[in-house]
């Protein structure tokens, strides 16, 4: 037991490293720890300077390091442990650097921003709030849950069923030949997808964790994807959102075993 203790205590201190890759390790050692039992979620919380560490390295000059710190902030919040909810919660910082992530042009990390805040909001009432009540947090969950579907909405039914747009579109110089490239390029796109469909759908997660059981922030997402689509608009990404989703997770369960949202 004391062996252990001191080893957490070892690498909440390497949070401070000058160098970042210590700090992505550390953070990425204790992401480990946290995720493998309750006992040991609690024997990193109790260290006095870990939650305020981790919160700090959101802010990280390193995307590599901000990402383990997200991961690193899930797992001490998962398993529906409401105190660590609010420890978390109320970190000055933590909210407003999450929320900055969604908007990172990196997915990977906008996705583990999405599912801390998704964590930190389960079952959780005033998380919720201080979330939705961010600038710019429902509009990142909803774009990043919307954006990828709409636009994929936008080029399918720009010839679906309409045989004047296809034969403009085969008779445009070129068209027909980038099209090929882009066929031939389809493993690649295949693999952006997956990405993509995993960032939607942990953004779609997220909005709901925010607005379970607390109407305010239901009928403040509802606003949001008001302003983001229209009626029209949202019916049809519903439908290439669902099949999009439900691809990227058939793809990803082929490949790794992935955790229930």
């Amino acid at each position: 037991m004391c062996a252990v203790l001191q080893t957490i205590a070892s690498t909440a201190a390497a949070l401070q490293d000058p160098d970042p890759a210590v700090r992505q390790q550390a953070a990425s050692a204790l992401s480990l720890q946290a995720g493998r039992s309750a006992f040991n979620r609690f024997r990193i919380a109790v260290h006095p300077s870990v939650i305020d560490d981790l919160v700090s390295l959101l802010s990280d000059e390193e995307s590599w390091v901000r990402g383990s710190a997200a991961a690193a902030l899930t797992h001490l919040a998962s398993g529906g442990w409401w105190g660590m909810q609010s420890k978390i919660g109320q970190a000055p910082g933590a909210i407003p650097a999450l929320v900055q992530m969604l908007h990172d042009t990196d997915a990977g990390l906008g996705c583990a921003a999405a599912l801390a805040l998704r964590t930190l909001a389960q079952h959780h009432s005033s998380n919720q709030s201080s979330i939705a009540a961010e600038p710019g947090a429902l509009a990142g969950l909803v774009a990043l849950a919307l954006g990828q579907q709409q636009q994929q909405v936008v080029n399918g039914t720009l010839a679906q069923r309409h045989g004047p747009n296809q034969s403009h579109i085969a008779a445009e110089p070129g068209a027909l030949a980038g099209l090929v490239v882009l066929a031939l390029g389809a493993q690649q796109q295949q693999q952006q997808q997956v990405v993509n469909g995993a960032l939607a759908a942990m953004a779609a997660t997220a909005l709901k964790r925010l607005a379970e059981g607390h109407p305010v922030n239901g009928a403040r997402i509802r606003r949001e994807v008001g302003r983001t689509v229209s009626i029209t608009g949202w019916l049809l990404l519903m439908r290439a959102g669902s099949r999009a989703l439900l691809q990227g997770q058939q793809r990803m369960g082929s490949s790794s075993s992935s955790s229930s949202w």
